[in-house]
């Protein structure tokens, strides 16, 4: 299942994300399966964490049924109860949940910088290509060079930037931390920016 996640919902975390599909589930009376043990819950699975405050048009979602349903009728059945912000795009059968892609190539949106902000970013991300940034994960300091983590960033007429990074299946580099990286002392009220995750796309040749 495809989904957005919009506005308030972007301040809905995993865990509070999940249990409000599962009461969505509930209402909507959809035959879901359960795991076992003497806690069952809901089979879902999220393709990832989306974090918190980030908005997305292209969320991933899979679920597990005990009888088939047609697609369009889970779609119209579960809407109903789903949070606000929080919107069914499309739903397909598949008979288990797909391999993630080694690589993936990301856009997101980015609106509310400042001018100079901006035009900062535009102007000297190229000349620092060759640079390195870092990343910390659960298995220490990550340090890429940034044309492995970041494909371009286009100025739209409104003053917002695109973002286009590339997502490998062990390391992952959000926008906001590579746009304070680009500014340095200048990232200040990046706070305040909006994030809209906005595609997700294979490189050229997968």
């Amino acid at each position: 299942m495809l989904y957005a996640k919009r506005d308030d919902a972007r301040y809905l975390g995993q865990i509070e994300l999940s249990r409000a599909l599962e009461r969505a589930l509930r209402r909507a009376r959809l035959p879901v399966e359960y795991s076992g043990g003497f806690h069952p819950h809901v089979k879902i699975s999220f393709t990832e964490a989306l974090p918190l405050g980030m908005e997305s048009e292209v969320e991933e979602l899979y679920l597990s049924f005990s009888e088939a349903i047609p697609a369009d009728q889970l779609g119209a059945r579960l809407q109903p109860h789903l949070p606000q912000g929080i919107e069914i795009n499309s739903v397909e059968p598949v008979d288990r949940r797909l391999p993630r892609a080694r690589e993936l190539l990301v856009c997101y949106r980015v609106s509310g910088l400042t001018a100079s902000q901006v035009q900062a970013i535009v102007s000297n991300y190229p000349s620092r290509m060759d640079q390195s940034i870092g990343k910390k994960t659960k298995r220490g300091q990550v340090t890429l060079p940034l044309r492995e983590v970041l494909k371009r960033i286009d100025l739209l007429a409104d003053g917002a930037l695109t973002v286009q990074l590339v997502e490998q299946d062990n390391i992952r580099f959000r926008p906001r931390p590579v746009l304070e990286w680009l500014l340095g002392d200048s990232a200040e009220g990046l706070i305040g920016c909006r994030i809209v995750k906005t595609s997700v796309t294979l490189p050229e040749g997968d």
